[in-house]
């Protein structure tokens, strides 16, 4: 029963996103908030109502409950804030769920003119994300607000900057590992505003995944990740809980095992380097140079993070970094399925395009077949 309750919930939320999404896009004149705020609250509530689902729920209802993670300064905070105004370890679930659902409002605003697109796929990327990395989650929505500060035009250069670090400041003090993240975001603003070369893209990730991901020795790595563990208690933490994460869930993950779903990754990874710099490259008036210059660097830091997350698959934390930047799939392929014409395409390019669907595969596995078997809900808690 509790399977059948949890595919009716979320297939809801889906709905929801969808119909959204819709209307955002054929109402452009409508406040765009107004129309957002059926996937605030849905989200919210459905996000907040989970229970002890995902490795990190238990683990943050302790780091709320005995203030641990005193080095999260924002993140220990707003947890402190949330005690005074009587929000208790189960409550805290739909504050997170709220904050991250809201900041990214910000950057999903800016591509209205595809959001029946947008918004079914941001749900996708993300909620498998927010359910298993609950700081680092929330962490990353600062580091998505920081981005439509930075490519915002319609404020002027000091406020941007305040704005800019103000979310940087945030995100960092939320999740140490955004730094990482913002240094990347930075450093393609100013150096490099194109799209990564399709053919570059595909030598890489097929070296990455196919070569370097079995042939490498690790050793160094781990041997400085322990290291580091003696210079940061917090690092113990990670390789002990990304060892549980490793050998309890992912290495069950028929995906992670059988070549054939490895191999539709690749097709649908690689179709997507190659449609999106075909959509890049096509002329197009519903959008500013600096919300194009949004997108393409969003498609840079998803080449980035699908590469890094091959290249560093059996290394958890490596890992876990990555998929932060690979996440941001949904923004750029949105944008591709707008501007490319499917039916003007040849044979062989719609068989590559239809390969793209790889992306939705994540999030029927997250509704249909999750990985540590657990579909429960508030009301579910025993005692």
């Amino acid at each position: 029963m509790e399977y059948f309750v949890y595919i009716i919930i979320n297939l809801l939320l889906f709905g929801v996103f969808v119909a959204v999404g819709k209307s955002i896009e054929y109402h452009p004149k409508k406040n765009f908030w107004r129309l957002y705020t059926p996937v605030i609250v849905a989200y919210t509530l459905i996000l907040g109502i989970r229970y002890n689902r995902g490795a990190d729920y238990k683990h943050y209802q302790d780091v709320f409950n005995w203030n641990l993670d005193a080095d999260k300064k924002l993140f220990t905070f707003l947890n402190d804030l949330l005690k005074v105004i009587g929000i208790d370890d189960i409550g805290i679930f739909f504050v997170y769920s709220f904050i991250f659902i809201c900041l990214s409002g910000f950057l999903i605003k800016e591509y209205r003119n595809f959001a029946k697109w947008l918004l079914p796929m941001f749900l996708a990327a993300n909620i498998y994300f927010n359910e298993w990395f609950i700081s680092q989650g929330l962490g990353l929505s600062f580091v998505l607000l920081f981005c439509a500060f930075l490519f915002n035009t319609e404020i002027n250069v000091k406020k941007k900057v305040y704005l800019c670090v103000l979310s940087a400041l945030c995100a960092f003090s939320i999740h140490s590992g955004n730094l990482f993240n913002l240094f990347i975001v930075t450093v393609l603003y100013f150096v490099y505003d194109k799209p990564f070369d399709w053919r570059i893209c595909i030598i890489l990730y097929l070296f990455s995944s196919y070569y370097f991901q079995y042939h490498t020795d690790f050793t160094l790595i781990n041997q400085m990740l322990v290291y580091i563990n003696g210079l940061d208690s917090r690092m113990d933490e990670y390789i002990k809980r990304g060892d549980d994460w490793f050998s309890n869930y992912a290495i069950h993950d028929d995906y992670y095992r059988k070549g054939f779903f490895k191999t539709l990754q690749t097709l649908g990874e690689c179709s997507f380097f190659y449609f999106a710099n075909m959509a890049f490259k096509s002329k197009n008036v519903f959008l500013c140079l600096e919300k194009r210059r949004c997108l393409i660097l969003l498609f840079n830091m998803f080449v980035i993070g699908s590469i890094l997350g091959q290249m560093f698959f059996a290394v958890e934390i490596l890992k876990r970094m990555a998929s932060s930047f690979y996440l941001v799939w949904c923004f750029p392929l949105a944008y591709v399925v707008r501007v490319v014409n499917f039916n003007k395409l040849s044979v062989s390019l719609k068989i590559l395009y239809c390969f793209m669907f790889w992306f939705g595969y994540e999030y029927l596995k997250y509704i249909f077949y999750r990985i540590d078997g657990v579909y429960t809900f508030l009301w579910d808690k025993v005692g």
